[in-house]
């Protein structure tokens, strides 16, 4: 990053001391004095005399907007960047390291849109893993964003700026702007694949929002576009959708587009990313309680993976619902061998032999009376 410094503040580029004074609203800026204090401060220039709706005289200081974000001298910042008070970041114009004020920082940033400064965003150069939010790549981000701005400012039909813009803003929690951006390429974008990838985008905003409904029509838009589209993504705008719908608790919507993702997708069926579609349906014929359907895919993934300890667990849990107690015991018997401390497993697998039990002697004494 290349920076300016004037008046104990740093000015990143491209912004200038002009275009990066925030704007104040004159109320909330004012430090009001009475009649004493502010006529004499305002001989010497400190304070101003006006008068209120009223017309009542009053003296008060108004503050000044200031540019950039506070800076420490070496000393103060390397002790201060100790506390989480300041970070040091270099300046590649001058050739120098220097220190911002982290708090002066969160505010600018949140002036130019960055909501969200997220550590683990960043990339960090030392070795010594700071405990506070850093703040040096969300500031990149935020000259990212300024410069993609200009970019779209001098052509407001450059598509890949705005998409990309809108993707910082979403990364950053912002996602007003980012579905302002997302929505400008849906609308204007000729091209299917920019479309699609904004769609997708848009929709993950919404869902992050809790705007379940609106992240559906996007899931499906995207779907109806053409659900190969985004070839690098590997996962189908439906399995989108299926998600949103289970936060949602709309298992049969879940379970129809699950259905739908391996009938269109039989290829991937035993892969790795068709037994994950398999066992979300699993799991959904299950809390439906649709115990045959959960059964059969439970078996065909472990086909697949016959020592998934996880699936016998699963698949043991839906026999002794649908009564077929050897079975459950059986499948639960295994992964007590490989887990013998596992307690609800213990559990199961009496409550599985009891019944059992009483089954026998329930038929037996049904045979007798016949």
């Amino acid at each position: 990053m290349e920076v300016d410094f004037k008046n104990g503040r740093a000015i990143f580029s491209p912004f200038t001391e002009e275009t990066d004074k925030p704007v104040i609203n004159p109320k909330e800026s004012m430090r009001m004095h009475n009649i004493v204090i502010g006529f004499f401060l305002n001989l010497i220039g400190k304070a101003e005399k006006r008068h209120d709706a009223q017309g009542k005289v009053f003296f008060a200081t108004i503050k000044a907007p200031k540019a950039g974000i506070r800076t420490h001298n070496v000393v103060a910042g390397f002790f201060l960047s100790f506390v989480g008070k300041a970070e040091k970041l270099h300046d590649d114009k001058h050739h120098k390291n220097f220190y911002v004020n982290t708090s002066s920082a969160r505010h600018w940033l949140d002036r130019h849109g960055i909501k969200d400064i997220n550590p683990s965003q960043f990339d960090d150069p030392v070795m010594f893993k700071s405990p506070w939010p850093r703040v040096g790549g969300a500031l990149d981000t935020a000259i990212s964003i300024e410069k993609l701005s200009k970019k779209i400012q001098e052509n407001p039909a450059d598509i890949k700026a705005t998409l990309k813009r809108g993707h910082l803003f979403a990364i950053y929690g912002n996602g007003k702007k980012a579905i302002e951006d997302f929505s400008k390429v849906i609308d204007v974008s000729s091209n299917d694949f920019d479309k699609a990838k904004a769609l997708q985008a848009r929709a993950e905003c919404y869902e992050k929002q809790g705007s379940f409904e609106l992240a559906i029509t996007d899931y499906s838009a995207w779907h109806n576009i053409d659900p190969k589209i985004l070839e690098f993504d590997f996962q189908p705008p439906i399995n989108y959708r299926a998600e949103v719908y289970k936060k949602m608790g709309k298992w049969d919507l879940a379970l129809q587009d699950y259905n739908l993702i391996l009938k269109e997708n039989p290829n991937d069926h035993p892969a790795s990313l068709g037994l994950y579609y398999l066992l979300q349906r699993a799991e959904i014929h299950h809390k439906l309680s649709n115990l045959d359907a959960a059964i059969e895919d439970y078996s065909n993934i472990l086909k697949a993976k016959p020592d998934d300890v996880r699936l016998l667990k699963e698949r043991g849990k839906v026999y002794l619902e649908k009564k077929m107690y050897k079975e459950a015991i059986f499948d639960l018997d295994a992964v007590q061998k490989r887990y013998p401390k596992d307690t609800e497993v213990k559990a199961l697998i009496r409550q599985a032999a009891q019944l059992l039990v009483e089954n026998i002697k329930a038929r037996r004494h049904e045979e007798k009376r016949t």
